[in-house]
């Protein structure tokens, strides 16, 4: 079973308050919801739509928008830890609020990584659920291969919009 978080097609309306170019054909946009006092970001997807650029986002800044879109939630991996060795070197408070920690089997780590993208590593937990992971395979990462590790994450919604008008 692998541990994955999707959402359903939602429609909402708020507050365009930031565009920003996100490598085309990319954008991010921040949208607030005044009612519910909070921001959310939101990624558009420019190819998708074609009476839209970086210039008309722009001009929507400020508007109100309705909007639907989807998501899922990604595994932003912090450290992995195998024995006593911090195998990503993170430095980070490893204690917070939102940081997930699971103990498992790694897997996909053959190599480390060639070129600039990040591979897909696995841990995959007594209970067989499998975690997905981006991370750049380091030599240490390598050893650890098939290995119980400790991996700490955080859950980060990741939004797409799939339709964006103004109200007139």
């Amino acid at each position: 079973m692998e541990y994955q978080e999707e959402f359903e097609s939602l429609s909402d309306t708020g507050v365009l308050q930031q565009v920003e170019d996100a490598g085309y054909p990319f954008v991010s946009l921040c949208i607030e919801f005044p009612e519910d006092n909070y921001s959310e970001y939101f990624s558009l997807n420019l190819e998708f739509f074609e009476d839209l650029d970086m210039g008309s986002l722009t001009e929507m800044i400020g508007k109100q928008v309705t909007f639907e879109y989807d998501g899922e939630v990604d595994l932003a991996l912090f450290e992995l830890v195998y024995g006593d060795k911090h195998l990503l070197d993170s430095n980070m408070d490893l204690n917070g609020p939102d940081i997930h920690q699971i103990t498992g089997r790694l897997s996909n780590a053959e190599a480390p990584t060639e070129g600039d993208l990040p591979n897909e590593i696995y841990v995959v937990t007594e209970e067989e659920i499998t975690y997905e992971f981006l991370s750049f395979i380091t030599p240490e990462i390598v050893e650890a291969n098939g290995q119980i590790v400790t991996a700490y994450f955080e859950e980060r919604p990741n939004y797409q919009i799939l339709s964006l008008e103004i109200p007139e």
